[in-house]
């Protein structure tokens, strides 16, 4: 084999496998933007609900039918968000967590709209009060579900962060390993053919 075509062929191989660690990089790259994406999402779930808990206590303290307009627009957005992350998630644990929100969501505002119901018949203070206190459970049970989901969105991200840390070192470490060994191959073979044409060793 000629000198020229078994450089050619180091280059090659070493291309060839750069490139297969490029693309391992790439595609991890992309799961940790989509975990950043995804946890940011939840920050805002949490502001959403916040915002939601804030209008549910105006209501009850001062029966502001503002409050109830504010609410079903923070509601409205919370639905959209948690059915945009169950379209674009693929893990099961985190997908089941957002079934389980949604249906506890759906709780909290029916709790809700029994209380603002009762308050319009001109219902009695025990019948508000118990009201109040289901209302009040069942928007806890959401803030529970969003923190937990929180935790798991978190988990994958720094899952995504660490592995991709990994790879990146793995990279340097096989870069600097290539470059040495293409440099000895390039030399040894210039060497030998330097030999070849003095008819002597180099030593």
């Amino acid at each position: 084999m000629q000198i020229r075509t078994k450089i050619s062929a180091g280059f090659l191989s070493i291309v060839f496998l750069m490139t297969i660690v490029a693309i391992i990089i790439i595609i991890q790259q992309s799961k940790m933007q989509n975990a950043f994406e995804d946890n940011c999402l939840t920050c805002e779930l949490n502001i959403y609900l916040l915002e939601c808990r804030r209008q549910e206590k105006n209501y009850i303290c001062r029966n502001d039918d503002g409050a109830l307009i504010l609410y079903q627009a923070n509601y409205d957005t919370l639905l959209t968000m948690t059915n945009n992350l169950q379209k674009k998630v693929n893990d099961n644990k985190i997908e089941k967590k957002l079934i389980l929100l949604n249906e506890k969501l759906e709780d909290y505002k029916s709790a809700f709209g029994n209380f603002v119901q009762l308050s319009s018949e001109g219902a009695n203070q025990t019948q508000l009060a118990s009201a109040t206190a289901l209302t009040v459970a069942k928007a806890r049970e959401c803030e529970t579900i969003i923190k937990d989901f929180r935790t798991l969105i978190s988990n994958k991200f720094y899952s995504a962060l660490s592995i991709s840390s990994v790879i990146n070192t793995f990279a340097v470490i096989l870069g600097i390993f290539f470059s040495i060994m293409i440099g000895s191959f390039i030399s040894d073979k210039i060497l030998d053919y330097i030999d070849s044409i003095r008819g002597t060793k180099i030593v």
